[in-house]
C-alpha cells in the first residue's frame, strides 16, 4: 500500500570544469526501495498493532461515538458488510490505521485540517470492535469442536514444542557434519501453519530414527541430549492440533463461508469509515502531495476502489506504485 512520502530535493551533482572530463565519474548506485507487499492476515499481530495505536491516540468519547454512529444506518452498514469478508476488512483497516497514524505524526496540521483526531479515534474504536467480535465468534466455533484454544495459541504451542525438539536433536548431532546436515534439512520452512506442521513432522521422523538406533553410544547420546519419546510425542501432537480439523474454523485457517449478521453490521461500519478517510486523504493530496494515498487491499478494493467519473488524481493508485511527490 502507498505510504506517507517525504519531499526531498535531490543532491546537486558536482560538474567538471568546462573542457575537462571528470576523472572519477560517479554512477548513481542508489537502489529504489522495493515495493511493499500486502501483509498476510494474522489476527494476533493485527490486533496487537491496533492496540498500540489505540493506546497512543486514546479512546473515542461517548458523545463523538454517538454522533458518528448516526451517519449511517444499520441497514446500510449490513448492506456494505455483505459485500466483503470481515477478516479481510479487519486486516485492511489495520493497515490503513498504521498509515493514518503515521500521517498524523508526520503532518499533524495538514491531516487535522481534513480529518479530525476524534474521527480517527472512532475509526480505531470500530475496527477494534470488529476484531473483538471476530475473535469471540472464533472462540465460540472452537467450543463447538471441543476446544477453546485460539489459532494463535495453537501456533505458539507448535513453535515452542518444535524449538524444544530441535534443541534435543542438536544435542544428539553435536558437531558431526552429517548429522547437522540431516537436521538442517529436516527443519524446513515455517512461514505458515501448514509449513510449520510439515517441519515438525519431518523433525519427529528424524528424532524417531535416531532413537531407534540401539547401539550403546547412540543410546548415551540421545539420553544425554534429552531426546525422548515424550519430547517427540509432544511435538507431533502440537503439529496435529495445528494442522488438523480442530483449526478449520480459526481466523488464521479456513474461514466460514459467510459472516454473521452482527459481524456484517460492524464490518459495514468499518468500510464506511474507510471510505470517509479515503475521501479526506484525496482532498489532502490536492493541497499537499506529500501525503500518501490510502490504497484498498484485495479484501476491500471492489468496495473502496475507483468510482465512475472520477479523475485519476482523485482515485487510489495501483498497489505497489509510488505516489508522486
Amino acid at each position: 500500500m502507498a505510504s506517507v512520502a517525504s519531499a526531498a530535493m535531490p543532491p546537486t551533482p558536482n560538474k567538471p570544469a568546462p573542457g575537462k572530463a571528470s576523472k572519477n565519474p560517479r554512477k548513481n548506485t542508489t537502489k529504489p526501495a522495493p515495493a511493499e507487499d500486502e501483509p498476510a492476515y494474522n489476527p494476533s499481530t493485527d490486533r496487537h498493532s491496533l492496540a498500540v495505536i489505540v493506546a497512543r491516540r486514546g479512546p473515542v468519547d461517548a458523545e463523538h461515538r454517538e454522533a458518528y454512529d448516526e451517519l449511517i444506518s444499520d441497514v446500510d452498514r449490513a448492506a456494505l458488510g455483505t459485500q466483503t469478508k470481515a477478516a479481510g476488512v479487519f486486516r485492511d483497516s489495520v493497515v490503513w490505521a498504521i498509515l493514518i497514524d503515521k500521517a498524523f505524526t508526520d503532518y499533524p496540521a495538514v491531516v487535522g485540517e481534513h480529518y479530525s483526531p476524534q474521527r480517527f479515534q472512532y475509526y480505531l474504536d470500530r475496527t477494534a470492535a470488529l476484531g473483538e467480535r471476530l475473535a469471540a465468534e472464533t472462540e465460540r466455533r472452537g467450543a463447538g469442536t471441543g476446544t477453546r484454544v485460539s489459532a494463535a495459541d495453537r501456533e505458539k504451542l507448535a513453535r515452542d514444542t518444535r524449538a524444544v525438539l530441535i534443541d534435543k536433536l542438536r544435542g544428539v548431532a553435536g558437531q558431526r557434519r552429517t548429522e547437522k546436515a540431516v537436521l538442517n534439512a529436516a527443519m524446513g520452512q515455517t512461514g505458515s501453519p501448514e509449513l510449520l506442521g510439515k517441519s515438525i513432522a519431518s523433525l519427529v521422523s528424524l528424532g524417531r530414527r535416531w532413537l531407534a538406533v540401539k547401539d550403546a553410544k547412540a543410546v548415551i547420546q540421545c539420553r544425554s541430549a534429552g531426546l525422548t519419546d515424550a519430547v517427540i510425542d509432544d511435538a507431533m501432537q502440537a503439529a496435529k492440533t495445528l494442522t488438523g480439523a480442530a483449526t478449520d474454523a480459526q481466523l488464521s485457517g479456513r474461514l466460514p463461508a459467510t459472516d454473521s449478521p452482527e459481524v456484517n453490521v460492524l464490518e459495514g461500519t468499518v468500510l464506511h469509515e474507510m471510505d470517509e478517510v479515503e475521501r479526506c486523504f484525496r482532498n489532502m493530496r490536492k493541497k499537499s502531495p506529500v501525503i500518501g494515498r490510502l490504497v484498498p487491499g484485495n479484501a476491500t478494493r471492489h468496495v473502496l476502489g475507483p468510482r465512475k467519473g472520477a479523475s485519476p488524481e482523485d482515485e487510489p493508485e495501483a498497489e505497489g506504485a509510488t505516489p508522486p511527490v
